[in-house]
């Protein structure tokens, strides 16, 4: 699990980064750029992305130097960075012979060299804090993927664990759910079903949220039972299927949280309304859920 976390606060990590990096202009040299802060100290760490690249500088005092990494005519990077980092960080016992030229690695290195020359320096790299929700849920389908003749609702219930940030990416989140299909009357199709899911609130609010949610991959373990006419006999004969696959649907759906209490929320969700990557069964879509999702656990990652 704490695999898939760390996944998971890779993705809100970028989105905290490009919406609320703090932003300013610098010259450098004899250009100006719009250059983003990642730490700020005695050294302080400056990037962002400028005609498509990754461009690093760091500032002490007055000075902005710029972290190069050129290539020489054979194609070898020549690491420059490394030793303006070794200049700047000179009167520090910090060697930059194993820091990387990216904003992870920067980041650790200057905050260890602030750290050394000012013990009451705080790291202030922002630390991805993940909460988690539980939640159950029951509805009806008509399997909008499946083949139904005759459009069966089908009985469907199942959970979710959904993991969201809830300071600096509070509209975004994401799901893992499981889900079970019953069979229906003459529909005699059963499914049951893990995916990875995303979900985004357009509307956010602390008491009621509207979202969209897209269903990116899953792993489904269904049977079905149908007839038919063998052609030897005329005869008609009864058949049972049952299979796994995985899929990467992206199937699109809705939903709203309505807040109860404390952390608690009723669910309304249209769950599979369109998939770009599976067929419709040509039916309109139906699958209608109503849940209850809690608070779980927080993460800092």
């Amino acid at each position: 699990m704490r695999k898939y976390l760390a996944v998971i606060a890779l993705f809100f990590a970028l989105i905290t980064q490009v919406g609320h990096a703090q932003e300013a202009s610098y010259a450098v040299g004899d250009e100006t750029y719009i250059l983003k802060t990642a730490v700020e100290g005695e050294l302080s760490l400056l990037w962002n992305t400028i005609d498509n690249e990754f461009r690093y500088f760091v500032k002490k005092g007055d000075e902005i130097y710029e972290l190069k990494n050129t290539k020489d005519d054979d194609g070898k990077y020549q690491e420059e960075y490394k030793e303006t980092l070794r200049f700047l960080t000179g009167d520090s016992s910090l060697i930059p012979s194993d820091t990387d030229l990216t904003l992870s690695s920067l980041k650790y290195y200057v905050n260890s060299y602030n750290k050394e020359k000012d013990p009451s320096y705080e790291y202030n790299v922002s630390a991805v804090k993940l909460k988690t929700r539980l939640g159950l849920f029951g509805g009806v389908s008509n399997n909008p993927f499946v083949n139904n003749p005759e459009n069966e609702l089908a009985p469907i219930f199942g959970a979710e664990f959904e993991i969201y940030e809830d300071e600096t990416a509070k509209r975004h989140s994401g799901f893992f759910e499981f889900k079970q299909s019953l069979k229906s009357g003459d529909f005699d199709y059963q499914s049951t079903q893990i995916s990875l899911n995303y979900r985004f609130r357009f509307i956010y609010t602390p008491s009621f949220n509207v979202y969209a949610q897209a269903k990116f991959a899953t792993y489904t373990r269904a049977s079905n039972t149908f007839t038919i006419v063998d052609e030897t006999t005329g005869l008609l004969t009864t058949v049972k299927e049952s299979a796994g696959n995985f899929d990467t649907p992206f199937a699109f759906g809705l939903g709203a949280d309505i807040k109860l209490f404390n952390e608690s929320y009723l669910t309304l969700t249209y769950g599979e309304i369109v998939s770009v990557f599976l067929d419709s069964n040509g039916n309109f879509p139906m699958d209608f859920r109503i849940g209850y999702k809690f608070k779980n656990r927080k993460y800092v990652l």
